[in-house]
């Protein structure tokens, strides 16, 4: 094996590296980690299948997660706006957010549990994790008081969800590599399904047939235990569990340093269209019904950004992909001011939903990118979804705070876009540090 210094890198992005050595093992204990040598994140020694039965049935299942988990809660805002006319009508919009984004905080934080739980333990945890998160469901539908919609909603589901939500994304790196962004792009679809058929689905039962609120929350409890138990029967992890602790060392490199911190501030405009766009569209004189689907068609427009964007990233780079769909997510919030007609909300709705989806299958692409052994991609991983966790936590009454008692959504828009351009600029640095070709593919 030669250490021959005049090899030239490729970018992190691992595609097609079969010309490039890696470096001699006093090299790698000479550099360690903390280089962003581009050979150390090559992964030579194994071989990703890029394909195959297992692999799509993998993929299928994380899907099936997916729809169940983020997909689930990508329909707070019918939820949102339901408890604000009814369960809870006397309590602020921004004190209601606090069950959505205390839910999304314990999906991200969980990672920090389950992510290293899936590399020890591969899907075990997912049987106790699915029985909890189906009776927190029926457990919301018996609920008629704040803290009970906080117990079983925010905390008991939002735990659940954390356990599956970061190995349903880790799984795709055991199998993927070259074509990981595609295969990544597939499995966040889900959550677009998801996000797309529980809204229409709680629209129809509470408003069109007026079914009981509990009733109508059961049977998407129903879907929900039907797709995770297909989901625990076909994920199998590939990789052997690492016999090695979790070197924090990996935590410390620039590159992953910058990319997480403008992730982070991407997650605080992400939530501002997901929980407010109903009660904006009421605001302005949208009849109740078609309001309802606002969200249903941000989910639905989000399957195709979230598709374009796993396979556009694997042709232009994955960094580069997510910069430039930031910025145009952020450009679409700072036009929020200029929508006041229901064809307006409708088609700013449309194009939020492609970006914002573009974003999300994104995000975790790039993390995986940068993780140097796949063995730790769960952990990794995981770490990054708990501090992401917190913009997941604040952001919601952050903006329900901005719009508060009068209904300043125009401000909330400001301030999600504003966080979109700031996560841009320092994902983009990132990229930088670890490639500083403009050109490159990253």
């Amino acid at each position: 094996m030669s250490g021959n210094p005049s090899t030239t890198p490729s970018s992190l992005s691992g595609y097609d590296t079969s010309t490039e050595q890696p470096p001699e093992p006093s090299t790698r204990e000479k550099t360690g980690i903390e280089t962003e040598n581009v050979r150390q994140l090559q992964h030579h020694e194994i071989d990703y299948p890029e394909g195959g039965l297992r692999a799509w049935l993998c993929i299928a299942g994380s899907s099936a997660i997916m729809f169940s988990t983020f997909g689930y809660l990508n329909s707070w805002g019918i939820y949102q706006d339901y408890y604000h006319s009814h369960q809870l009508r006397d309590y602020s919009q921004s004190t209601i957010s606090w069950i959505g984004s205390v839910q999304v905080f314990l999906q991200f934080a969980g990672g920090i549990v389950g992510g290293p739980l899936f590399d020890r333990y591969g899907t075990i945890p997912f049987l106790p994790a699915t029985v909890g998160y189906f009776l927190s469901i029926v457990f919301t539908s018996l609920s008629s008081k704040y803290y009970q919609f906080f117990l079983s909603q925010s905390i008991l589901g939002g735990l659940c969800i954390g356990v599956m939500f970061t190995p349903s994304i880790a799984i795709v790196r055991h199998y993927f590599h070259r074509r990981m962004g595609a295969a990544m792009g597939i499995v966040v679809a889900g959550s677009s399904i998801g996000g797309l058929v529980f809204p229409i689905l709680l629209n129809r039962l509470l408003y069109h047939h007026k079914i009981a609120f509990g009733w109508a929350v059961r049977a998407c409890a129903l879907i929900v235990l039907v797709l995770l138990s297909f989901a625990i029967l076909v994920i199998r992890p590939r990789l052997k569990p690492s016999k090695h602790p979790f070197d924090f060392k990996l935590l410390k490199r620039p590159v992953y340093i910058l990319a997480v911190v403008g992730i982070w501030l991407m997650n605080w405009g992400l939530y501002v269209p997901f929980f407010y766009l109903p009660s904006f569209a009421l605001k302005v004189g949208m009849d109740p019904q078609l309001a309802s689907y606002m969200v249903a068609i941000l989910n639905g427009v989000s399957f195709f950004g979230r598709i374009f964007a796993g396979l556009a990233a694997d042709k232009v780079g994955r960094f580069n992909m997510l910069t430039g769909m930031s910025l145009g997510s952020g450009t679409l919030l700072f036009c929020w001011p200029a929508i006041h007609t229901n064809t307006g909300i409708i088609i700013f709705s449309a194009f939020v939903g492609f970006f914002v989806g573009a974003i999300v299958s994104l995000l975790s692409a790039c993390v995986a990118q940068i993780t140097p052994d796949p063995k730790y991609v769960g952990a990794l991983t995981g770490f990054s979804m708990m501090f992401w966790s917190f913009a997941g936590l604040s952001g919601p009454p952050i903006s329900g705070a901005i719009i508060g008692s009068n209904g300043d959504f125009y401000k909330a828009g400001l301030f999600g876009g504003a966080a979109f351009f700031a996560g841009a600029i320092i994902v983009f640095a990132g990229r930088l540090v670890a490639q500083p070709k403009l050109a490159a593919r990253f």
